[in-house]
């Protein structure tokens, strides 16, 4: 390693760690002062969503099929928004959902922050494309205001858009087409869990755009098109499938 790519290096690491620690500095009476964070659609609705689910969990040792408290009844489970398996949701099994909302949004946002660099690095070498294309991609007024609004599952689904793009990008340019396939697969599967299928079905026609444009660069040879199709392919079966279990009781 020379020392202007160690110098890079460092640059970059030191750049990230800036908006990370300014995210962190956003939410620090969420860390310190054990404050919540509000949004009105969290209160208003999923914090109840939230606190059915860990009670059944905590007292009956049950995952729920059917929330019986809302009118006559009505599924949960199949419920797109109960996000009962979506894997970084972890901690609303674990602790209150009214904490739970504050240390996971912050987590997404700081794992956001990651991936969109990751993502501009495997297009850009400058450092400072990755700072602004993070500080936007986290920041923006899109993501604040629905922040605001407390729709939790819309920025749940934000944040895996840098890194299925990034698993594609890195499948064309690669021999492992197949590993890296069934990675962006899974992080689709992860996104469609999130509780936003609308926002998944945008990310997979953002994902089939960017494989389209791979198919007019130049320089491609005829056997990097199956590769094109191949890996969307992998994209939804491998993301379908990991997602079944929440999508079948949903389209029943």
């Amino acid at each position: 390693m020379t020392w202007l790519t160690l110098f890079t290096v460092k640059k970059n690491l030191l750049l990230l760690g800036i908006l990370l620690a300014f995210i962190l500095f956003l939410f620090r009476d969420i860390l310190l002062n054990r404050h919540f964070l509000f949004g009105s659609d969290f209160v208003a609705f999923y914090l109840g969503m939230k606190q059915f689910l860990f009670t059944e969990i905590h007292t009956h040792h049950s995952l729920p099929f059917w929330n019986p408290y809302i009118y006559s009844g009505m599924p949960y489970w199949a419920h797109f928004e109960s996000t009962i398996f979506y894997p970084l949701g972890f901690l609303f099994w674990l602790i209150s959902p009214e904490r739970a909302f504050g240390f996971t949004v912050l987590f997404h946002l700081l794992l956001g922050c990651v991936l969109m660099h990751l993502l501009s690095k495997s297009f850009f070498s400058s450092p400072w494309a990755g700072f602004v294309a993070s500080a936007v991609f986290v920041l923006n007024n899109f993501l604040m205001a629905t922040l605001y609004d407390g729709q939790m599952h819309r920025i749940f689904c934000y944040v895996w858009i840098p890194l299925i793009l990034y698993l594609l990008n890195k499948a064309l340019n690669s021999p492992s087409l197949w590993f890296y396939g069934s990675l962006a697969g899974a992080a689709w599967g992860a996104q469609i869990l999130a509780g936003a299928p609308q926002d998944a079905f945008y990310t997979f026609l953002a994902a089939s755009l960017l494989l389209a444009w791979n198919l007019k660069r130049p320089l491609k040879t005829a056997r990097h098109n199956p590769r094109v199709f191949l890996l969307l392919v992998l994209l939804f079966c491998f993301g379908s499938g990991l997602a079944a279990i929440q999508l079948l009781p949903a389209f029943e």
